[in-house]
């Protein structure tokens, strides 16, 4: 069984390269690139990728593949390539060089009102012109939002990086390194084997009910009581610190506007627990997320009124009938078949044209 992360990984590989294909459901169809698919037909495409299972088959070869293999097969890239990438990515090994080796931050799960501080003093150096020129260049520093938590932090090689300084309590208790100028694969750099916190919870409105949750920082920014958990899906232990620092407000979730965000939506959607959804976009949206979206609208304030906000607000049934609608829901066949709501659901949507 592959974990999430690691699905979700290789479907965002194989889809950089991929061309011309066409999503049915939880699969995407396209020619097949190791067979050339029929000679016949130019039209014809019986290459199918399962995002469900992370693996390929193709009805004109007889070809079947495991994901990793299929990418190697598409990339050309080695097979411990592949794995040093998603080591990377998503396990965070290999940093000698960054914060993250200097220290060690326990992995046990404390209680939101026993964090421990972890960011020096001597870390948080004033931003270079270069990096606010970078956050200027994505409207961050001019957000309704913004505060004083981004610094700049040199590595040993003189590899500039912004520091954000996550604070939970008014304690320095987590970071982020974002690599502005691509020294490296990563975008974003954690601290190594740590549990991930969250940023923005001290900056809740505890008068407006609503927390709204973002898997990044400069996505929250721009969002009244917007936080971000560094994830594509939301732990059980940042649920539970979120919970009791605010056991009285609804928690909103919004990830990003793609197949990896609307995936893990979905898994919510399908969980126990109470969600709602933050919906800022809609079929004709092409932006992944709210920064994207708050750039191309050039106007950082679109999301900072309650009001406006709470219309964007709605429930597991209103995102599950939109991921129906859009061609985003996965579901499993056994399940469909015992699933008496997944139907409804189709037919509620086709009513209202969502």
């Amino acid at each position: 069984m592959l974990s999430f992360e690691y699905q979700q990984f290789l479907n965002e590989k194989v889809l950089e390269h991929l061309h011309n294909y066409v999503r049915v459901g939880d699969k995407l169809n396209f020619r097949c690139p190791l067979c050339g698919d029929s000679r016949k037909s130019s039209t014809k495409k019986r290459g199918w990728w399962y995002m469900k299972s992370s693996s390929f088959f193709c009805f004109n070869c007889s070809t079947g593949m495991s994901g990793i293999k299929f990418l190697q097969a598409i990339s050309g890239s080695s097979y411990e390539d592949i794995r040093k990438e998603y080591t990377k990515l998503f396990l965070k090994s290999g940093l000698s060089t960054s914060l993250s080796a200097s220290f060690v931050i326990p992995t046990s799960e404390p209680s939101v009102f026993d964090i421990k501080p972890i960011v020096k003093a001597e870390w948080k150096k004033p931003l270079s012109e270069e990096a606010k020129t970078y956050l200027d260049s994505r409207l961050v520093t001019k957000s309704p939002f913004y505060n004083d938590s981004f610094y700049l932090w040199t590595n040993k090689r003189g590899n500039d990086y912004i520091l954000i300084d996550w604070v939970l309590n008014g304690v320095d208790a987590y970071f982020q390194l974002n690599d502005f100028k691509k020294h490296g694969s990563m975008k974003y750099i954690f601290p190594k084997d740590s549990k991930k916190l969250i940023y923005g919870l001290d900056n809740v409105d505890v008068s407006w009910p609503y927390i709204i949750v973002f898997e990044g920082v400069y996505d929250s920014i721009f969002v009244k009581n917007g936080i971000a958990v560094g994830t594509k899906a939301i732990t059980d232990y940042q649920l539970k610190l979120i919970k009791e620092r605010f056991p009285h407000h609804q928690i909103v979730i919004s990830f990003d506007n793609d197949i990896s965000g609307l995936s893990s939506m979905q898994k919510l959607v399908e969980s126990k627990e109470d969600f709602k959804f933050f919906k800022w976009f809609n079929s004709n949206t092409k932006q992944k997320d709210i920064n994207d979206y708050v750039i191309f609208k050039n106007n950082v304030n679109i999301f900072s009124d309650k009001a406006l906000l709470e219309k964007l607000i709605v429930g597991k049934l209103s995102m599950k009938m939109y991921l129906l609608r859009n061609g985003f829901w996965n579901e499993d066949k056994k399940a469909v078949a015992n699933d008496s709501s997944s139907s409804k659901a189709r037919k509620i949507s086709k009513c209202f044209n969502w």
